[in-house]
């Protein structure tokens, strides 16, 4: 699949709240009004778009994603509706780890799809909590 890579910015601002407002009330459920407005107030304050990269094909966004390099960490990728499925999310990790074989992440259980897709790229489990888990690449 075709796609380009660019910088995130300003005018990616809503497009990426919309991003981790989904990766996170698609699979937190039950939670109190009190814990939805913390997160909603934190993804307010606290998204830098400079941080993410947008990925693109002809213009037309695809999705985007976040990665901590210091921490080697996949903080986040989110991939739009009409291009999942087609191995793109699975591309874009085999290249993270060509560049850094520490690569670890954290998905929701009930990310059934993204926690198959892990773990046969070779991500193991390292820990786990009630609703998360904690994955590490193992080559």
């Amino acid at each position: 699949m075709k796609y380009s890579l660019r910088k995130a910015n300003e005018k990616d601002y809503e497009l990426l709240k919309s991003y981790k407002r989904h990766s996170i009330f698609d699979y937190a459920h039950d939670l109190d009004p009190k814990e939805e407005k913390r997160i909603n107030d934190y993804i307010e304050g606290n998204l830098k778009c400079d941080d993410y990269v947008i990925i693109y094909n002809d213009e037309d966004v695809m999705g985007a994603y976040l990665v901590d390099d210091e921490k080697h960490l996949l903080d986040e990728i989110y991939v739009e509706e009409k291009y999942r499925h087609q191995g793109l999310g699975s591309t874009l990790i085999k290249e993270m780890l060509n560049k850094d074989q520490e690569l670890c992440l954290w998905v929701y259980k009930e990310n059934k799809n993204a926690i198959r897709i892990y773990e046969s790229l070779g991500f193991k489990v390292q820990q786990e909590t009630d609703t998360r888990l904690f994955m590490k690449f193992h080559k």
